[in-house]
């Protein structure tokens, strides 16, 4: 909502139409520059977070006791990790289905 805020709040001179039009042009440039960067490519992520659970699970598989528990909380994290990054791509193809 800030974005949109700060976006929208720029000064531009012109017929009413004119304003419109630049205004949402920049608004279009802001909003597609924090997609990018808020939510980049989940079908990337998804596959980051698997790998990386896999990783530690191998890990758990080699390891001696010492370092058990950790590992254990480690995978833990990367488990939830996992099944948001699976919950993005869910919502990621929900939306892309109801475009098309």
């Amino acid at each position: 909502m800030k974005l949109i805020h700060d976006s929208w709040k720029n000064t531009v001179v012109g017929c009413h139409m004119l304003i419109l039009q630049h205004k949402l042009k920049m608004l279009q440039i802001e909003l597609r520059s924090w997609n990018i960067y808020s939510f980049g490519n989940v079908q990337n992520e998804v596959i980051i977070k698997q790998t990386s659970l896999l990783v530690i699970q191998q890990s758990l598989e080699t390891t001696s006791s010492p370092i058990l528990d950790t590992l254990i909380c480690q995978e833990k994290i990367a488990k939830e990790k996992l099944d948001h990054a699976f919950h993005c791509q869910y919502l990621f193809w929900k939306e892309m289905a109801k475009m098309l």
